[in-house]
């Protein structure tokens, strides 16, 4: 049985509480002072709790509603990184994207490129003699090549029966097999190419075709794809529309359109420059590939020319873009790629000069389309490889990023 003791002081005369039981009564007090003060003043703290958490809630409610097809997931991610924590990001990235490199061996054949059946051909509208020849298969880096593997296959779309591009697939890393990088050519004598600005990277409103591929457009719609980085990570420009949003700057690895819808790549200022034939530019970090070789300090980056310290020994999402020796356009992309890996299958699929696009899965995209009238699109799309994230439709809405769209010329 408790012993019971008489407490004296200047306030308190007589029998002591057990211990347990005092203890009880003062969280029990204690409850009720706070629920009492909660009733008085529950309109002041909301308030208060509005002024300091309503900035935070609308800017990041702006992030979740913005339009596009990227993930909640993907949208906390951009919002911390604009938010002050790029450097965080950063780092995660980097142990995230390095913990575990892709193993050896054949690929899944889910990881293969789908070979669509041909569309009708369309009516000779361009000078189909003038198209260049059907690229050369290529010479497969890994010694067991996989059926298939750089031999380049047809698209659905033709001008006079000469296809406007070619796909194919090839393994860029040979110390790890499984990693397989999709390949399109495009013949330049037959497409034209339209840089399209997001809403809101490179910067700026109110551009022609509101962030998207128009209903209207889509007649001769052949292909779209990603651009480049964002250009808060980059000091590279962009130009379009007699607007630069961005300025240009020397020596960055800029694709360029003139006004005839061709591209062409190269460093700004040396080998692709302004005039008044120029209808865009697009600049992402420096040249991974020259002369129709792999840069030779693409793996060290000591000058930080392509990205971050060991950016470029990430395996992940990565895409690229380069100029063959005629005059061809050759977009490549794959998962679980270093840049090493990006540079040998853009120098394999005949690139005299190419520079990397986008990286990571939410911002790798391509997609080849062919005319389907009576739909609601107006187009079919089908991915360049089967396991890309993004729907299909990824550019036929509004899109925050900026990409380009490929058409019949």
């Amino acid at each position: 049985m408790t012993s019971v003791e008489t407490i004296t002081g200047d306030d308190v005369v007589g029998p002591a509480l057990p211990t347990r039981t005092w203890g009880v009564r003062r969280r029990r007090l204690g409850k009720r002072r706070v629920r009492r003060f909660l009733r008085r003043h529950w309109k002041g703290l909301l308030a208060a709790f509005v002024v300091v958490m309503g900035p935070f809630s609308y800017s990041y409610g702006s992030y979740l509603t913005a339009p596009g097809t990227s993930s909640n997931s993907e949208r906390t991610v951009e919002w911390i990184r604009d938010h002050g924590g790029d450097g965080v990001v950063n780092r995660v990235e980097q142990w995230y994207y390095t913990r575990k490199p892709p193993g050896d061996g054949v690929p899944s054949a889910k990881l293969l490129p789908d070979i669509p059946a041909p569309a009708a051909a369309r009516g000779a509208t361009v000078t189909a003699a003038a198209a260049t020849s059907a690229p050369v298969d290529l010479v497969p880096l890994a010694s067991a090549p996989t059926p298939g593997e750089g031999v380049w296959t047809p698209g659905e779309q033709s001008v006079g029966g000469v296809p406007v591009l070619y796909t194919t697939y090839l393994r860029p890393d040979r110390g790890h097999t499984s990693v397989v990088a999709g390949a399109v050519e495009f013949d330049q004598h037959l497409v034209r190419t339209v840089a399209v600005p997001g809403t809101k990277q490179p910067g700026e409103t109110g551009w022609a075709w509101n962030s998207r591929i128009p209903t209207a457009e889509r007649a001769t719609l052949v292909a779209a794809f990603n651009s480049g980085f964002k250009f808060q990570h980059i000091d590279g420009g962009y130009y379009t529309e007699g607007r630069t949003p961005q300025p240009l700057v020397d020596g960055d690895a800029s694709l360029v359109i003139d006004n005839n819808g061709t591209i062409d790549i190269g460093a700004w200022g040396t080998d692709v420059a302004m005039s008044a034939n120029v209808a865009s530019v697009r600049q992402n970090l420096h040249l991974i590939v020259n002369n129709g070789k792999v840069v030779s300090d693409l793996k060290s980056d000591t000058s930080g020319k392509y990205g971050i310290s060991k950016d470029q020994l990430q395996f992940t999402w990565r895409s690229g873009i380069g100029v063959t020796a005629d005059c061809n356009v050759v977009y490549v992309a794959g998962n679980r790629m270093t840049m090493s890996a990006l540079a040998n299958a853009l120098a394999s699929a005949g690139a005299v000069r190419g520079m990397q696009l986008d990286i990571h899965s939410g911002q790798v995209t391509a997609t080849l389309f062919a005319p389907k009238p009576g739909t609601a699109n107006g187009v079919i799309g089908t991915k360049l490889l089967p396991n890309m994230p993004k729907p299909v439709t990824r550019y036929l809405n509004t899109d925050q990023r900026d990409f380009f769209a490929i058409f019949v010329r």
